[in-house]
């Protein structure tokens, strides 16, 4: 004898535990999100999202989801993700202040030494000594044909 019973409507059916035969399209943008993620931050050749051992795994984690080809991966998305992450970074820079881009030009390097050594005075000083990369280098020949007796070492 069946009988009638009160039925929560918060309870999960069981028809509603197991995923539908067809994925939504928020869902869908989602997994070709996190694949694209998966395919360049790890490196992963683009051609391999059509490997049949790839759509096995994906199929087995969600049946109704089908990946992107190669050529929408490498394109669409790869532009998705570059634009995301531009307007990350311009957000990023609006938020600084007293930022400086050119910090290792010769000129900047050059501006700065002549800046300490005009305040210090350039009777204190006979030589530069710095690392041998190629702006600072550039910078140490400048200063030391500005100030003839400092010696760029």
């Amino acid at each position: 004898m069946l009988k009638n019973r009160h039925i929560d409507s918060s309870q999960t059916r069981i028809d509603k535990f197991y995923e539908s035969d067809k994925i939504d399209n928020a869902k869908q943008v989602l997994c070709n999100k996190a694949v694209a993620k998966f395919f360049i931050c790890c490196g992963v050749a683009f051609h391999l999202v059509s490997h049949p051992f790839f759509i096995d795994m994906v199929k087995s984690l969600c049946n109704e989801y089908e990946p992107p080809c190669p050529n929408t991966l490498s394109n669409m998305f790869m532009n998705d993700e570059l634009t995301e992450i531009i307007v990350d970074q311009q957000l990023t820079l609006d938020k600084e202040s007293d930022l400086t881009l050119e910090s290792h030009t010769t000129t900047f390097l050059a501006e700065k030494i002549n800046e300490v050594i005009t305040d210090i005075g350039p009777e204190k000083f006979s030589a530069i000594v710095s690392d041998y990369a190629a702006a600072c280098a550039s910078a140490k020949r400048i200063i030391s044909d500005t100030h003839k007796h400092i010696i760029p070492i």
